[in-house]
């Protein structure tokens, strides 16, 4: 839920800044996949994480879904991208705001 929030966040800050949508989407894709993949190194060396099996589900969740927002990114309108970054921001805020209040 933390990198969608990201995503989400950061890609309509770099669309606001007159960037294209489709290029934000790549470059904030490929920066959380170096995250999500470092991240997951400094688990393995420092944590030493017994169940290597959810360290390889983290890396391959990586690598399945950047290649999948891309096409999707590819074949989305930038209008209706926007407009879909928006109900996401909304709904996932949302979605917190309850979960705190109750």
């Amino acid at each position: 839920m933390v990198f969608l929030i990201l995503l989400v966040v950061v890609v309509s800050n770099i669309v606001n800044q007159g960037n294209d949508p489709r290029e934000a989407v790549g470059t904030v894709n490929t920066a959380e996949f170096f995250v999500a993949f470092c991240s997951t190194l400094v688990f393995l060396v420092f944590v030493v994480v017994e169940s290597w099996q959810v360290v390889f589900g983290l890396i391959a969740g990586g690598l399945l879904a950047a290649p999948l927002g891309a096409l999707l990114v590819r074949k989305i309108s930038a209008k209706a991208l926007m407009f879909l970054v928006g109900i996401t921001i909304i709904l996932s805020q949302t979605y917190t705001l309850y979960t705190w209040l109750f």
